[in-house]
């Protein structure tokens, strides 16, 4: 991993992807260094894997996935503090943005991506590929304590990495190791890290697989709803239930941005009407191997 990243080269050597686990100071260093050497990694996200990479690899990335031209903006993972600074609050709808103000996103952690109008600093920062027409961002949020992005911000200075599905352009994604392994032989990535030790066992028992649920919030110039733009691998209901709770006053709605295959979709509401957002929530980290 001392040279630069090239996937052509890489994936004609015939290697193994190493497995690592984020749960034990060996894998964390793996992995965190392969990020911070350049090199796109492998990693479970729970309900599904996804290609994680520093920002100023983007065209690499997008040629070994085989993405077709012109390359969609890319989402990116980091923790709530990092994801405040980016959030240009004045153009969000006040019902939105007084609830920001406090914390309330925090909420969202390791459940769904968020999709918000960025600063003109962070759109200076993050740069075209990661900032869509509208000036919007879209980032998964994890905790402060999360392993791998801790290790990132206090050893190498790194408070964000971008993140696309793992999946080569066309195909469906890979929601287990063993495809997983495949993909990453594909793309060159020299390692596959799993969010624990025990998901090697876990993972065909978990009832999220595919994708991550993306929510945008409302512009000052909208009306204050809350728009469900992929449902993934959850039932709608779960969403707007969170939505509900994490910003009081709201509207919902549900509007997929683009075609998709057809999920199916974790409901534990279904079943257990009465659940309670803190229940909710810990329901969906659950069936997607995240607690």
């Amino acid at each position: 991993m001392d040279r630069p990243y090239d996937y052509k080269g890489a994936n004609q050597e015939g290697f193994q992807p190493e497995v690592v686990s984020l749960d034990n100071n060996t894998g964390l260093e793996c992995a965190a260094l392969a990020l911070a050497k350049g090199w796109p990694v492998v990693i479970d996200y729970g309900a599904t894997f996804g290609t994680t990479f520093l920002t100023n690899i983007r065209e690499q990335v997008a040629m070994a996935r085989k993405e077709p031209e012109p390359l969609e903006w890319v989402s990116l993972v980091t923790n709530y503090d990092t994801a405040r600074g980016w959030i240009d609050v004045k153009r969000l709808h006040p019902q939105v943005a007084g609830q920001i103000s406090i914390g309330v996103l925090q909420a969202l952690e390791n459940t769904t991506f968020v999709r918000f109008p960025a600063t003109s600093a962070a759109i200076d920062t993050l740069g075209m590929h990661h900032v869509n027409k509208d000036n919007e961002v879209q980032a998964f949020l994890v905790p402060d304590n999360e392993p791998l992005m801790r290790i990132l911000r206090e050893k190498y200075k790194i408070p964000y990495v971008a993140v696309r599905s793992a999946n080569i352009h066309g195909e469906p994604e890979k929601s287990n190791l063993s495809e997983a392994i495949e993909y990453a032989r594909q793309i060159g990535a020299r390692v596959v890290a799993l969010n624990k030790d025990t998901a090697h066992q876990e993972q065909y028992l978990r009832q999220r697989i595919g994708s991550q649920p993306i929510i945008r919030l409302p512009l000052i110039s909208e009306d204050p709803v809350v728009t469900l733009v992929r449902a993934g691998n959850t039932h709608p209901s779960v969403i707007q239930s969170l939505v509900y709770h994490t910003f009081p006053g709201v509207e919902f709605k549900y509007l997929e941005e683009k075609a998709g295959p057809e999920r199916v979709q974790y409901n534990p509401l279904s079943s257990e009407p009465g659940l309670s957002p803190d229940e909710l929530r810990n329901r969906l980290l659950k069936a997607a191997g995240l607690s």
